[in-house]
């Protein structure tokens, strides 16, 4: 049986041992036909507490490791309301911490290709292709070097050299997803004469074709900006735009969120927020953005009496000369300011007409003198030359982001 060996002569590779057929032929493989291929061997074990039997497997697993020479590294996990995305969750974080501290180069696992054929059955399936498909044989520092074998060769190999598999009654349960594929759908594929399930191998590595160009297309979008046209997201495919949105959510989200997002984008809503865990997309007049909820204390009023740099809500409030004090506040209702060449216009028109989003019109400072005129609007008017009749100088500059929101 062949191994794809993708370490070095020099390095230190780690196995992650269940104690299964799969991990037990890898282990024996790389203790024999393949002990020269690495400098030193570690053995880890997760020992994920849910069955009777566990604590004495990992002692045999122990054992077998010891006689070999090999260091054991194990942990049993305590989960409340196990689930298996909690149990792999926690076994890859024990081989990462593992990995760090004993310096070790790369981790082998032992999925083969049968392995590969269910997940893609059942992330085609279950509706999780959107964020690629199949088992990767290189993953961080993780390797499958036994992907392009087949299960019945690995049961073969440990008949004809006799290896102990500790068998987990659980992997013939259809509990779990993975199980009823394994046991209904791909028997029924194999027995029928006109179904291949090495087709979905080939599918996976099209796909895989297919992924490396809509990743080049999400890549120029998303390149060297914040916040995005929605005119160009429009004009983007289907696939592309998913896997957009995917990108700055930076984190698994189900496709009927993303759905949800794209038919927004492409609606006449104005101004939304549509939020998913810690990050929302804020979608405003022709752009949008998805940031990071930062719980922020907002200022509402702030009187200001000499020259300096004030911090108001996210905006900078430079002073550089002032001869009376003047107050800067958020938005009131009925608020007007006096543009020159114009007349009296609201505030709240001035918002709407510069398409400044709803999250920031009650942040922006409004400049007010002591006889309460308003004298500016944040960045978008400052006023005061055209106030000819005032006694005193004043000389400020309101600076923000809300102009790169915009672009």
């Amino acid at each position: 049986m062949k191994l794809k060996v993708r370490w070095a002569k020099t390095d230190h590779i780690a196995i992650a041992l269940s104690g299964g057929v799969d991990s037990i032929v890898l282990y024996h493989l790389l203790n024999e036909e393949y002990k020269n291929t690495y400098k030193s061997l570690t053995v880890m074990h997760v020992n994920h507490g849910v069955r009777e039997e566990s604590d004495g497997e990992e002692r045999i697993l122990e054992k077998l490791a010891r006689e070999n020479g090999h260091l054991f590294l194990s942990t049993k996990l305590d989960i409340e309301s196990f689930t298996q995305q909690k149990g792999r969750t926690a076994r890859y974080q024990f081989f990462r911490d593992m990995m760090e501290r004993h310096h070790i180069d790369y981790c082998l696992t032992a999925h083969h290709k049968d392995d590969d054929i269910e997940t893609v059955l059942y992330e085609l399936l279950s509706g999780r292709h959107l964020y690629g498909i199949g088992i990767k044989p290189v993953h961080d520092t993780f390797l499958r070097p036994m992907l392009g074998v087949y299960k019945k060769e690995i049961k073969r190999y440990a008949n004809r050299h006799k290896l102990t598999i500790l068998e987990d009654a659980s992997n013939e349960s259809d509990h779990y997803t993975r199980n009823y594929i394994r046991h209904h759908i791909v028997p029924e594929i194999d027995a029928h004469p006109s179904l291949q399930k090495d087709a979905l191998t080939v599918f996976k590595r099209d796909y895989l074709e297919m992924e490396s160009l809509v990743k080049s297309h999400v890549h120029a979008f998303l390149k060297d900006k914040h916040t995005h046209s929605r005119q160009s997201f429009n004009e983007l495919n289907k696939i592309v735009q998913l896997r957009v949105l995917s990108a700055l959510f930076d984190a698994y989200i189900e496709r009927s969120f993303l759905e949800e997002c794209v038919s927004v984008l492409r609606s006449d809503t104005a101004q939304i927020e549509l939020i998913k865990d810690d990050k929302t997309l804020v979608v405003s007049y022709d752009s949008f953005t998805v940031i990071e909820k930062v719980e922020e204390e907002s200022i509402e009023e702030l009187v200001i009496t000499s020259p300096g740099k004030y911090s108001f809500n996210g905006y900078m409030i430079v002073v550089e000369s002032l001869e009376t004090s003047i107050t800067a506040r958020t938005r009131r209702p009925g608020d007007r300011i006096t543009i020159p060449n114009v007349g009296t216009k609201k505030v709240n028109r001035v918002f709407i007409d510069e398409k400044v989003p709803n999250d920031l019109r009650d942040k922006m400072p409004i400049i007010v003198i002591p006889d309460g005129q308003i004298i500016a609007v944040g960045p978008i008017y400052n006023i005061i030359k055209s106030f000819n009749h005032l006694k005193f100088d004043i000389n400020l500059e309101i600076k923000e982001s809300f102009h790169d929101i915009k672009k």
